[in-house]
């Protein structure tokens, strides 16, 4: 299952989770650029009588989103189900990890914790 992050417009608390986004869009832009500046370099190596005539810039990323609500999707093989819909929980982000704890899930409160990794996009739940 996909989940969405991401803060209501006009929302007084800053969302750690949008933070987490915008700073690892900005790190994918700045990695873009880079890539493109070393193939640029490594066609001059290659050829360098039209690499004078032929000079070319990088081009600039897309824009970064603005801020909202985004969908994230979930890799088919995350090692544990996603945990239930939930509301009532706690979340917090730390390096390239989400973490969820507790909640209620429409009929109980839930005690259980999962992690969810940006990077490989996988859901693991925490046992203590």
């Amino acid at each position: 299952r996909n989940f969405t992050v991401g803060v209501l417009p006009g929302s007084i608390v800053p969302s750690l989770l949008q933070q987490h986004r915008n700073r690892h869009l900005e790190q994918l832009n700045q990695r873009h650029l880079q890539q493109q500046q070393r193939q640029l370099q490594q066609e001059e190596e290659q050829s360098p009588s039209m690499a004078t005539s032929t000079t070319t810039t990088p081009q600039k990323p897309p824009p970064l989103p603005l801020p909202g609500w985004s969908t994230v999707e979930v890799s088919p093989s995350t090692p544990s189900p996603p945990p239930h819909q939930r509301s009532l929980h706690t979340a917090a982000t730390s390096n390239h990890y989400l973490y969820i704890f507790g909640g209620y899930d429409g009929t109980s409160r839930v005690n259980d914790f999962y992690s969810f990794n940006f990077l490989t996009k996988c859901w693991a739940q925490i046992h203590p």
